[in-house]
C-alpha cells in the first residue's frame, strides 16, 4: 500500500499545482480486505468523501482486490465510474466496491448536499470499463505500476485516457520497460 499511497499523495500535490479538480481516496482504507471486516466504516468513508470532494471533477480510487490493483475514476456530475483494469477482468469481479460506492452515492443524493453537481438524476453509478488502456502482460504482477501510470497520465493531461485506439496512438498495448523505470524513480 505504501508505494501506491505515496504516489497518490505525489499526484495530489501535482493536481494542486496544476489547478486540477482531481481528488484521491486512500487505498489503505478502501480495499477488499477492509470491506469484508469494516463495511460500515468504509461506507461512511465513501459518503464523507463524496460530500467533501463534490467540487472535484473526478475522484480517483486505486483499489486492491485479490492481489490485483485497478483504478476507479469517479465522476459525481455524470453519475459514472470508469474502471481501469490492466487485466480486463470485467466489472463483475469488483462488485463489492461497486456496491459500497452505490450505497454511498444513494446516501449522498438523499443528503441534499449535492449542490446541483449531479447532471443526471440517477440512483446509482453507471459503470464503464475502459478497453483502450495499456494491458498487463500475462503472468506478471505489475498491476500497481499500471495503476500509477494511469493516475499519472490522468493528472498530467487532465482528462481520461482516450476510449479510441487511434487516439491512444500505441504500437503495443503493453507498457514499455522504460516507462516502468520512470515511474519507479
Amino acid at each position: 500500500f505504501s508505494t501506491i499511497f505515496s504516489f497518490c499523495r505525489r499526484c495530489s500535490y501535482q493536481c494542486r499545482s496544476l489547478d486540477r479538480k482531481i481528488a484521491f481516496l486512500d487505498p489503505a482504507v478502501v480495499n477488499f480486505n477492509n470491506q469484508l471486516s469494516k463495511e460500515k466504516e468504509i461506507d461512511d468513508y465513501l459518503f464523507n468523501a463524496l460530500v467533501k470532494q463534490n467540487g472535484c471533477d473526478h475522484i480517483l480510487l486505486p483499489y486492491l482486490s485479490h492481489h490485483h490493483w485497478i483504478l476507479l475514476v469517479i465522476n459525481i456530475d455524470d453519475s459514472k465510474i470508469c474502471v481501469y483494469d490492466s487485466l480486463r477482468k470485467g466489472t463483475d469481479n469488483y462488485q463489492t466496491i461497486m456496491n459500497a460506492l452505490n450505497r454511498a452515492y444513494v446516501k449522498y443524493r438523499r443528503s441534499k448536499r449535492t449542490y446541483g453537481r449531479c447532471a443526471i438524476d440517477a440512483t446509482s453509478f453507471r459503470i464503464f470499463e475502459n478497453q483502450y488502456i495499456y494491458r498487463q502482460p500475462a503472468l506478471t504482477n505489475l498491476c500497481g505500476m499500471y495503476v500509477m501510470w494511469y493516475m499519472l497520465y490522468f493528472v498530467e493531461s487532465g482528462h481520461l485516457l482516450p476510449r479510441n485506439a487511434e487516439k491512444l496512438g500505441l504500437e503495443t498495448s503493453e507498457m514499455l520497460p522504460h516507462v516502468f523505470t520512470a515511474l519507479t524513480d
